[in-house]
C-alpha cells in the first residue's frame, strides 16, 4: 500500500506548485548590454551606462522628462512589475516606472529619496503617500494590477493601492523607465510576471535595533540625527519643534511599548499614535501622545489640541524607563515601569491609525530600545498580593509551565517550570513581571478588572 501513497503525494505537491507559479512576461538584469539595447528604446536625451551589472540612466534634457520604453506585442491585463531603483547621493529628483503605456500616455509611479511615492495617470494625480518602508537610497518597487485595482509594494511591504477603470488602461500596455529632467538614477532586475500580488498594511512591528540601520522608520523630516548602535536607536532632535519618527501600518487595534533613556534636553519624549485625515488643504494629523520628561512629569497630547497637558505626579520614572500604551476596547491607558497612570483616553477617531511610533521634543536627545507595536513580544504582568495571583495586565492565554518572574526593575526573582499561581503565593506582595514562553499580547478590557 505504501507503494501507491508516494506518487499520489508527489502529484498533489506538483499540482499545488503548478497552480501558484507565475509566468515571466519580461526580464532584464542588465548583465548583457547588447540584450538591453535590444529590449529598450532609448531617446537621444537619455545617456546610458552599465555599472556593476546595473543600468545607469541620465536625462540630459533640462526641460522635459523622457521615457525609456519596452513594447509588448501582446499586452497583459494582469501583471506584477518590479524593479530595483537606486538614487545617487547627489540626486534630489525622483525616479519613475511607467506601465499600461500606449504611445505617449500611461500611468507612472514615482519614488523619491524622501520616503515618498506618487502616481500620475497622464497628468492626473492618483496617489501621493509617504511611508516608513520606503528607503532613502535603494528600493525594490512593485506595481501589481488586476482589473481596475493597482497595488503598490516597496521592499516587500504593502504601501497602498489605487483604482483606475479607464478602458485604455484596463487592458494593460507597454512599460518604461521615467527619467525626469536633469535626473540620474540606477535601475536593476526589472521583471514582469502574469501574477497578481495582494497585500495589506502592516499591523505589527518589532525593532530591537540590532540591524545597524533605521529601515522601517520614517525619518525624512527629522532635523537632527538618528543612529543605531548596540541595540538602541538614538535620536538627537536639533530643532525647537518636536520630531515624530514613525512606522507605517494599520495600528487601529494595537498596543505599543518602548524602553526610553533620557540623554539630554528638557523636551517631552515617549510614544505616539497618528491618524492622517485627508482634507481639501492636505492631511490633518490627529494624534495621541503619551510622554514623560526629565523633570519626572508625565503628559498627554490629545486630538484637536495644540498643546501638551503636563500632569504632575509622584516620581514615576528615572532616566531609563519602560513606556507602554495599552489599548482597551474603548480607551487607551499609559503605563510607566509597570504602573498605570490615573488617566484614560478615548480611542482615536475617526478612521484608522495610519502610523505610530516615537516622539522627541525640541532640542532633546533620547535613546530607544526594544520597540514593539501590535500583538507580539509583550510580557504579561501579574499582581501578587501574597495570597493568590490576580490578573493585572494583558494575558491572552493560560501561562505555560516554563516561565521567569522579574521585579519591576527587571531583576530575575525566580525561574520555575511549575504552576505560576502557586509560585506567586510564595512571593512577597507587590508587582511582578512573568515572562512565559507561550505568551502573546492581547489587551481585552476584562484583563484589567482591578484598574479604575
Amino acid at each position: 500500500m505504501n507503494q501507491y501513497k508516494k506518487p499520489v503525494f508527489l502529484l498533489i505537491v506538483a499540482c499545488i506548485f503548478g497552480a501558484t507559479s507565475a509566468a515571466t512576461l519580461f526580464q532584464d538584469n542588465f548583465q548583457d548590454s547588447a540584450a538591453t539595447k535590444a529590449n529598450w528604446i532609448f531617446p537621444s536625451a537619455i545617456k546610458r551606462q552599465f555599472i556593476g551589472g546595473a543600468l545607469n540612466v541620465q536625462n540630459t534634457d533640462a526641460t522635459y522628462l523622457w521615457y525609456v520604453s519596452h513594447n509588448f506585442s501582446a499586452k497583459a491585463a494582469t501583471f506584477s512589475l518590479s524593479a530595483t531603483i537606486t538614487f545617487p547621493s547627489s540626486n534630489v529628483n525622483d525616479a519613475g516606472i511607467a506601465f499600461c503605456m500606449t504611445g505617449s500616455t500611461g500611468i507612472t509611479l514615482w519614488v523619491g529619496p524622501s520616503q515618498n511615492m506618487y502616481v500620475y495617470k497622464d497628468t492626473v494625480l492618483l496617489l501621493n503617500v509617504m511611508n516608513s518602508f520606503i528607503k532613502t537610497t535603494s528600493n525594490i518597487v512593485t506595481i501589481s494590477k488586476k482589473d481596475s485595482v493597482f497595488n503598490i509594494l516597496c521592499n516587500g511591504a504593502f504601501i497602498s493601492s489605487f483604482s483606475c477603470s479607464d478602458s485604455k488602461y484596463i487592458t494593460g500596455g507597454d512599460i518604461g523607465l521615467a527619467v525626469a529632467s536633469k535626473t540620474t538614477f540606477t535601475v536593476d532586475d526589472v521583471i514582469m510576471t502574469d501574477q497578481f500580488t495582494t497585500g495589506a498594511p502592516r499591523t505589527t512591528f518589532n525593532d530591537n535595533f540590532t540591524s545597524g540601520n533605521t529601515e522601517g522608520w520614517y525619518l525624512s523630516t527629522l532635523n537632527g540625527t538618528a543612529s543605531v548602535s548596540s541595540g538602541s536607536l538614538t535620536i538627537a532632535n536639533n530643532d525647537v519643534s518636536p520630531a515624530a519618527p514613525y512606522v507605517s501600518g494599520n495600528f487601529n487595534q494595537a498596543s505599543m511599548r518602548v524602553i526610553a533613556t533620557h540623554k539630554q534636553g528638557a523636551g517631552f519624549y515617549g510614544l505616539a499614535f497618528y491618524d492622517f485625515v485627508p482634507g481639501p488643504q492636505g492631511d490633518t494629523v490627529k494624534s495621541y501622545l503619551f510622554l514623560v520628561d526629565s523633570s519626572r512629569d508625565y503628559a498627554s497630547g490629545l486630538p484637536d489640541s495644540h498643546s501638551i497637558a503636563s500632569l504632575q505626579t509622584t516620581i514615576v520614572h528615572g532616566d531609563k524607563d519602560t513606556l507602554e500604551v495599552l489599548r482597551f476596547s474603548n480607551k487607551y491607558k499609559f503605563r510607566i515601569n509597570g504602573a498605570f497612570m490615573p488617566d484614560s483616553f478615548p480611542l482615536l477617531a475617526p478612521g484608522r491609525i495610519d502610523v505610530a511610533g516615537l516622539y522627541v521634543g525640541g532640542k532633546t536627545t533620547i535613546s530607544f530600545e526594544d520597540f514593539v507595536i501590535g500583538d507580539t513580544s509583550f510580557t504579561s504582568v501579574i499582581k501578587s498580593p501574597g495570597v493568590h495571583g490576580v490578573t493585572f495586565g494583558p494575558i491572552s492565554e493560560i501561562m505555560g509551565n516554563n516561565f521567569t518572574v522579574f521585579d519591576v526593575r527587571g531583576r530575575i526573582i525566580k525561574r520555575s517550570n511549575g504552576n505560576y499561581l502557586e509560585t506567586l503565593k510564595c512571593l512577597p506582595g507587590g508587582m511582578y513581571i512573568v515572562k512565559s514562553v507561550r505568551n502573546r499580547m492581547v489587551v481585552p478590557e476584562k484583563s484589567f478588572t482591578n484598574v479604575k
